[in-house]
């Protein structure tokens, strides 16, 4: 079992936490997540941060949801969920969610895939 360390800044209601209530990116070079720019809804530099890290893989799903949410939150909508999607579809890792819970990465592109459709459904 692969188990990898992920604060994820994804959007759902379950997962968020304040930036101040647990640390970042353990396991990953920091700032390799955009984790705490998210947090402060900075999302220029957490996109700059996400786009830059050449130590975690293209296809990382931490990488893949974390850069999908940001794309989602400055309007590039069809950008983001076609990124969770791909999340969907890599490597199906556990992740620790910024509340400490740990969930699959497969799980948590789902249910922030589900959360961005009924947000934007009708828009």
């Amino acid at each position: 079992m692969v188990i990898r360390s992920l604060f994820c800044a994804i959007m759902i209601a379950a997962c968020a936490v304040p930036a101040a209530a647990a640390p970042a990116e353990i396991d990953y070079p920091r700032h390799s997540l955009g984790y705490a720019a998210m947090m402060a809804r900075d999302y220029v530099t957490a996109e700059r941060q996400l786009r830059a890290s050449n130590e975690v893989a293209a296809d990382d799903p931490a990488r893949l949801i974390n850069l999908g949410q940001v794309l989602i939150q400055t309007g590039r909508q069809a950008e983001g969920t076609a990124l969770l999607d791909q999340a969907r579809k890599v490597e199906d890792v556990e992740l620790v969610l910024g509340n400490g819970r740990t969930m699959w990465s497969r799980d948590v592109a789902r249910r922030a895939l589900a959360t961005v459709t009924a947000t934007y459904a009708g828009r």
